[in-house]
């Protein structure tokens, strides 16, 4: 594993805002329009901010990149304890646990108010750090009876705040609580209201030293005057060719060699789907699925580092109790509460299949084990889990990743039938899918640790016909991100069994908002389709990327294409030469609309040959590829003349396997991956080759961290 640093990239903003001093603005209270629970509160323009629920919530969103967050939250309301600051600082430092917050960096103290009407008020201000950003926080409750309530405003970046404060200063204006007024009262106050304007933000006091987040923050006493907002530190971003280690867009060391990583496979033997994750703490999470070397069979490992990679903890076999059952794809994720997952598919029995790819599997179970307070779980089924007997019950294509809010969110295809009866026709006493009813249904989950969730239907592709005529398109190969109000955004291939206007073509297709969006049309990819499918990126605009393998054309290339605009793809890289090969690539969503790309390539097209490559974008731009593999300065040959007729000759090339990305809280690109040694061992006598072992030896191994800077 190669650790690839670039420059430190992180928000720093010295804001507070309050309710007391958005109170004292010269502008009228904007009228409630509607209720939530015990709130009464201001509609946001619903052109800008997107409402929805989760975990008994109200949420009003802005989209942003993954990663990125600016919402505005009315919480599910509690019975009033007689301690009404305690109750609220351990409601704000509960979020704050669950937004990841790994130390509070400015703090405006619990400031106690009156309401207009009546009733008691806590606002509090922060700017908390959490693993990839800075972020801004402003919470507001009221205590009227015997009710507690909280809402809150919060965003990742001061650009945020200027972009959407005067919408978040009308709606929190806005704000009362019902029991605080009679019904008649609550029914009058329903109406229109003038749109108050963005409050003067005034900054913290200077932030307190590094500390862990405790269980309830305790106040701090706000300053006498406050000082002058702290601008963003403005911190160049050094591309990677810019490195000690990087010569000719190569990672090298000075003598020439490649540089080596720490080998982390257990037998290096068929490993693949390589998983990376990086907790709050600084702690690296991998994960990956290798075979046995002796049993064969196929199992999900887990190692973590807690010292940037230096060492490791010993392999963890996770799916061993799971004897006989085949293991596929799996992945890695930690939540805002530093919980860690790893998830994997899961054969449906013994002598089912598991497939380590992307799309074109059959029916398989997602089964997860969570890693909280130092403790394995035990394995648990992340849906309602499919049998031998029971086929159609089980997950397809899938995809798994934390959302902006920091929850384990797992998005999966099924076969509609069984939630779905109208897709179905009789058979005797049983009911059978119609053949042009395709595996468009998706589900959505959200992990909460050990409690999987109930699986909720997120999307089923358009149906049309009649009858045995009755039709819709399938999906595959899945893959995308989940929103801060919990909303799946995806891409996915388009399968058709009811007509063939797509047959040698592959389609895929963007789904937000429960709605089908732009297509993107391709060259038939083959097995790339599932293995290495076009990904969906948000860049820092927020504008939406699908890379894509494109195996056509004079010279195989990765690109990037902009979805919704016209504009011609990007070749990110393309093979050098005419017989070169592009054999893989894997893509990965960044902090702050970051996007990197892994390739596998095969510049001379000759065999047991290749180099991985690695590219960074935030949307301006892809940085010049860099070779981090090196294999063509590994290759070897040695030969030994034994007797005076007789020589034995071995051969060893490398070629690169898929990689896992992903960024650590500094900023640094860390990089998880597999390289592949090809051997040939021959020998000669009397002049006549003999080869004593013709069939090449392959040997997989993760490589490991480098702690010099790229």
């Amino acid at each position: 594993m190669h650790l690839l640093r670039r420059s430190r990239i992180f928000f720093a903003a010295g804001l507070a805002f309050g309710w007391v001093a958005l109170a004292q603005a010269a502008v009228e209270k904007p009228k409630p329009d509607a209720t939530f629970g015990n709130w009464l509160y201001k509609t946001p323009d619903p052109a800008l901010w997107k409402r929805s629920e989760a975990g008994g919530a109200l949420i009003f969103s802005i989209p942003r990149p993954p990663g990125d967050f600016c919402t505005l939250t009315l919480f599910a309301g509690d019975k009033a304890e007689a301690d009404f600051a305690n109750q609220f600082n351990r409601a704000v430092a509960a979020d704050q646990g669950a937004k990841g917050t790994i130390k509070i960096e400015a703090d405006s103290g619990a400031k106690p108010g009156k309401s207009t009407e009546g009733f008691d008020v806590i606002t509090r201000t922060l700017r908390s750090e959490t693993a990839a950003l800075h972020t801004l926080h402003m919470y507001v409750a009221g205590h009227s009876g015997d009710r507690f309530d909280v809402a809150a405003f919060q965003t990742s970046s001061e650009r945020s705040w200027n972009d959407y404060g005067a919408q978040a200063s009308q709606f929190i204006l806005s704000l009362k609580l019902a029991n605080s007024l009679p019904a008649a009262d609550v029914a009058k106050l329903m109406g229109g209201a003038a749109v108050a304007p963005p409050p003067t933000l005034p900054g913290f006091e200077d932030p307190p030293p590094p500390a862990p987040l405790p269980a309830a923050v305790a106040p701090t006493p706000a300053p006498a005057v406050a000082p002058a907002p702290v601008a963003e530190p403005a911190i160049p971003v050094r591309p990677l060719s810019a490195s000690t280690i990087v010569s000719n867009n190569a990672v090298i060391q000075k003598n020439g060699k490649p540089v080596d990583g720490l080998k982390l496979s257990q037998h290096d033997s068929d490993i693949f789907s390589p998983a990376l994750a990086v907790a709050a703490n600084g702690v690296i999470h991998a994960a990956f699925v290798e075979k046995h070397r002796t049993t064969y069979a196929l199992a999900v490992y887990h190692r973590s580092s807690s010292d940037d990679g230096k060492t490791w903890t010993e392999a963890k076999n996770l799916s061993e109790d799971m004897a006989g059952i085949q293991v596929g794809r799996c992945y890695v994720l930690v939540d805002g509460r530093q919980r860690t997952y790893v998830i994997w598919r899961a054969g449906l029995g013994v002598y089912h299949t598991a497939s380590p790819d992307h799309g074109g599997a059959g029916q398989g179970n997602l089964m997860y084990r969570v890693l909280e307070n130092g403790k394995w779980s035990k394995i648990i089924p992340a849906h309602p889990p499919g049998s031998t007997e029971r086929q159609d019950d089980g997950s397809i294509s899938y995809f798994a990743t934390v959302d902006a809010a920091g929850r384990a969110q797992v998005v999966w295809t099924a076969k509609p039938g069984k939630w779905h009866p109208e897709l179905t026709v009789p058979n005797g006493t049983s009911w059978l899918p119609i053949s042009g009813v395709g595996n468009g249904l998706v589900f959505q989950a959200m992990l909460d640790g050990t409690n999987a969730g109930v699986p909720r239907e997120i999307f089923l592709t358009p149906v049309a016909g009649k009858g045995y005529d009755t039709h819709c398109d399938g999906l595959d190969a899945v893959n995308g991100y989940v929103d801060a109000a919990g909303d799946a955004h995806f891409m996915a291939a388009v399968t058709r069994t009811h007509d063939y206007s797509l047959k040698g073509k592959s389609v895929y297709e963007l789904i937000e908002n429960k709605k089908v969006g732009p297509l993107i049309e391709l060259p038939e990819l083959s097995f790339h389709s599932w293995r290495d499918r076009p990904t969906l990126l948000v860049d820092a605009k927020g504008r939406r990327h699908a890379i894509v393998l494109f195996p056509a054309g004079e010279h195989p290339n990765i690109r990037d294409y902009l979805i919704e605009t016209e504009e011609e793809p990007v070749v990110i890289r393309q093979a050098a030469a005419i017989k070169g090969t592009t054999d893989g690539f894997q893509a990965y969503q960044g902090p702050g609309g970051r996007m990197v790309v892994v390739m596998q390539m095969n510049d001379s097209g000759e065999r047991a040959s290749g180099e991985t490559y690695v590219s960074i974008s935030s949307g301006e731009g892809w940085s010049p590829p860099v070779n981090v593999t090196n294999n063509a300065a590994r290759r070897s040959f040695a030969s030994k003349q034994t007797s005076v007729a007789s020589n034995i000759a071995i051969l060893k090339s490398y070629y690169p396997g898929p990689a896992a990305a992903t960024f650590d809280r500094q900023g640094h690109l860390l990089l998880l991956m597999i390289n592949n040694e090809y051997g040939l061992f021959g020998s000669s006598a009397f002049a006549c080759l003999s080869p004593a072992a013709a069939a090449a030896r392959r040997r997989c191994s993760s490589s490991g961290f480098n702690p010099a800077r790229v």
